[in-house]
C-alpha cells in the first residue's frame, strides 16, 4: 500500500462528500495532481518529487498516477469504495480508514494541500478545473502528440514557479492561502487560449 496515495484518495472523497459530490476516478487524479502543485507553491521552489508518487499526462491531456490508480482499485476491492455509475463513493469502512490514516504524521503534511485542492470545487465547477489544467502547456502538448509523459519536468517546473510567483504577487498578504492560490491559478489557466489539443 502506498500510504500517501491511499490517504489522498480517501481524503479527497471524504471532503467532496461533504457537499454531496461523488467524484470519478479522473477527478480524484485531477485534484490529487492539483494538491501536488499546491505543495510546490507553498514550498516556494521545491519540486514535486517529495509528493510520494508521480503523475503522467495521458494522451487525452489529463493527469494520471499509476500509484493512485492502484490504491483506488485496492480500496474498491477492500470495500472502502463502492462504484456508482462512473463515480466512486466512500463507504463507512472507507471513512473509518480515512480517519485512521489522518492520524499519521504524513497526513498533517498533506492535508492542507488536499483540502485546498478539493475546496476549489466549491468555487469552480469540476469541468472548468479539468479544462483549465488541460490548458497547462505540458498537458496540452502531450495531448497534441497523443502519448503519455511524466509531468513536472525541469522546464515545466521553471514555468510553474514563474506562474506561482505571479499568483503570490497578486494575492499579496493573502499569498499563504492555498485555496485562493488554487482558484486564482485555475482561473488564469481557464482564461488562456484553447489548449493545443482543442
Amino acid at each position: 500500500m502506498r500510504i500517501e496515495a491511499a490517504f489522498d484518495s480517501l481524503t479527497i472523497s471524504s471532503l467532496l462528500g461533504r457537499i454531496d459530490f461523488i467524484p470519478t476516478r479522473g477527478e480524484i487524479h485531477l485534484l490529487a495532481y492539483l494538491a501536488s502543485l499546491l505543495s510546490v507553491y507553498a514550498r516556494k521552489g521545491e519540486g514535486a518529487s517529495n509528493w510520494g508518487y508521480t503523475f503522467v499526462a495521458t494522451p487525452g491531456g489529463a493527469p494520471f498516477s499509476e500509484s493512485l490508480e492502484v490504491e483506488i482499485q485496492e480500496l474498491v476491492s477492500k470495500g472502502a469504495y463502492t462504484i456508482v455509475g462512473t463515480s466512486i463513493q466512500l463507504t463507512p469502512e472507507g471513512s473509518q480508514l480515512q480517519q485512521a490514516l489522518s492520524k499519521l504524521n504524513l497526513a498533517r503534511d498533506r492535508f492542507d494541500y488536499i483540502d485546498s485542492a478539493s475546496a476549489t470545487v466549491y468555487a469552480l465547477p469540476a469541468g472548468l478545473i479539468r479544462a483549465a489544467i488541460a490548458r497547462d502547456p505540458d498537458l496540452s502538448l502531450v495531448a497534441a502528440h497523443r502519448r503519455s509523459r511524466v509531468l513536472t519536468s525541469y522546464s515545466a517546473m521553471a514555468r510553474l514557479y514563474a506562474e506561482f510567483d505571479a499568483v503570490a504577487d497578486v494575492l499579496g498578504e493573502a499569498n499563504g492561502s492555498l485555496f485562493a492560490a488554487s482558484v486564482l491559478w485555475i482561473t488564469y489557466l481557464a482564461e488562456q487560449g484553447p489548449s493545443i489539443s482543442e
